[in-house]
């Protein structure tokens, strides 16, 4: 009880204390307030930027005309007809290349800042001041270089560079519109802008880095992360003094990156032109000799109306004529593909799908090689050939492609079985035919191949322009549903943050000394 009614009367005395101390809180709490406004008059409020983007998903049909053809295609499934990762697509947008050409692109590897009662002040696209390098310098530059620059009222331009501590090129002032600083790094021109005016004294701190250099930091920068895990839908964001900007900057980032996609896909769709034409000529020059070899058939045999007969064999063979033409065309196509990977040149190149296979253990096995090579591809574009992981992707493909060439030459071998055993019940068929002259049965024969390639160059030639439209149609993968944006607010302290901040802390450091002083006094009266 006792022990009770003492620390009430030390928490009593203490409250006591405070009051009889009240100067002390006043003082504290206004000296804090004073720094807290002095704070905020010579910050700088950071706004978030944001920008909101769609990837477009062209496997359910509705990737509008380019995905509905890029199905049809030779390679269409990988070129924009098929799935979407989009996590493979994340790592597209935040890549090192994209934000490198951003950097090279917005001049963001130059920072330029001066102050004004002693408030910092960053210039973007508009200092009176421009460093330009002489020769690619920013390409090759790994260290970060410090410009500081006297401008005094008469115009005259004084430069110091900085390496660290170290001062690697000192220019007094010089009565010019430009200066040429020469340092063991590179040469740099420094001129004047049309922002600049003239009879005012200024200094302006400038640093100058690589594109690589800046294109990290840029990436540390910004975040780009899905809005939702079941949406396609990406919000990319950063936090800029300048909302200008970053503005600017997210734009870049999603311009650049479906100018990319865009590159990409036509250069694929590119060689997929260049194989059907290829095919497209083999197949003319086939016809073309089917046809003059008609010609001299009839003109040798004296054949002037043969297609009466010819309609009667073939409305009596029916469904036959479709299996030796589906058998014959089958082999024909499996040859091409058989071709096309034993071709050195091919060796990582991405085989076509539709080109008329019909069997399905050759269309699966050909599409998860395609999906390797895609793989291997891609992982190019963020590594070199010298990566242990290519090394094993190379020798996947490798066995790959042997597994598939046994395939085919296993299928193509069955088909050309069945079509030599069609071919024997057509010869037998043929024989029951008495009364058919020899020259119109070698004439069916004839029309036969003529129509397979017709068919084939038919379906090239629709395939070859539909291949060309889609090279004529550019639709970006990233489809911007938000421009980037400003939140109105800062997301640094507030002014009324700053003052509640500034109250709290004097209270304290108030309470704390009238604490230790309380406590001092009363050991010395003990």
């Amino acid at each position: 009880m006792n022990q009770n009614k003492t620390e009430y009367i030390n928490i009593r005395g203490l409250i006591l204390n405070y009051i009889r101390h009240w100067k002390v809180f006043a003082v504290s709490i206004a000296c804090c307030i004073v720094i807290a406004v002095g704070y905020s008059k010579i910050s700088t409020p950071i706004y978030q930027i944001n920008a909101n983007v769609m990837i477009q998903e062209e496997d359910n049909g509705i990737g509008g005309i380019q995905s509905m053809m890029m199905r049809s295609i030779p390679f269409g499934n990988l070129l924009g007809g098929g799935s979407t990762s989009i996590y493979d697509e994340l790592q597209l947008i935040s890549s090192y290349s994209v934000f490198r050409e951003v950097v090279k692109e917005l001049h963001l590897n130059e920072m330029y800042r001066t102050s004004r009662f002693l408030k910092p002040i960053d210039y973007y696209q508009n200092c009176p001041i421009a460093i330009t390098p002489i020769g690619d310098v920013a390409d090759t530059l790994t260290t970060l270089l410090v410009f500081k620059i006297q401008i005094s009222e008469s115009a005259k331009i004084a430069v110091k560079a900085k390496l660290g501590y170290e001062t690697i090129a000192d220019i007094p002032e010089m009565s010019t519109d430009s200066i040429l600083v020469n340092t063991a790094y590179g040469d740099f021109l420094i001129s004047k802008t049309p922002y600049f005016q003239t009879g005012k004294k200024f200094s302006i701190k400038s640093s100058y880095c690589g594109y690589g250099y800046a294109a990290e930091m840029l990436q540390k920068q910004i975040g780009i992360d899905l809005v939702s895990k079941k949406a396609n839908i990406v919000n990319l964001m950063i936090n800029e003094k300048n909302r200008t900007k970053g503005k600017d900057i997210l734009n870049t980032i999603i311009r650049i990156y479906n100018k990319k996609n865009i590159i990409r896909k036509s250069k694929d769709t590119s060689d997929i032109l260049a194989f059907l034409e290829r095919r497209t000529q083999l197949i003319t020059q086939e016809l073309a000799n089917i046809e003059e070899q008609i010609v001299d058939y009839k003109k040798a045999n004296k054949i002037s109306d043969i297609d009466a007969e010819a309609k009667y064999i073939f409305s009596e063979r029916g469904g036959f004529k479709e299996k030796v033409i589906m058998a014959e065309s089958q082999a024909i196509v499996l040859d091409l593909i058989e071709k096309f990977l034993t071709s050195p040149e091919n060796k990582y190149s991405l085989v076509p799908l539709n080109i008329g296979v019909n069997e399905k253990s050759v269309l699966e096995g050909l599409q998860k090689y395609n999906e390797v090579l895609l793989e291997r591809n891609k992982l190019l574009k963020s590594t070199s050939e010298d990566n242990p992981t290519i090394s094993i992707m190379n020798e996947q493909v490798s066995a790959m492609r042997e597994n598939m060439l046994a395939t085919i030459q296993s299928v193509k071998l069955g088909f050309q079985y069945v079509h030599s055993n069609l071919l024997k019940e057509e010869n037998e068929l043929n024989s029951r035919i008495k009364n058919m002259p020899i020259q119109e049965r070698d004439y069916i024969n004839l029309k036969r191949q003529q129509m397979i390639k017709q068919e084939l160059y038919v379906f090239l030639l629709q395939k070859e322009e539909e291949n060309a439209l889609v090279m004529s149609i550019e639709m970006p993968k990233a489809q911007v549903i938000d421009e980037a944006y400003s939140l109105s607010s800062p997301v640094n302290l507030s002014f009324m943050k700053l003052m509640l901040l500034g109250l709290a802390l004097g209270t304290c450091i108030a309470a704390g000394f009238v604490s230790w002083k309380y406590g001092k006094e009363k050991n010395i009266s003990k």
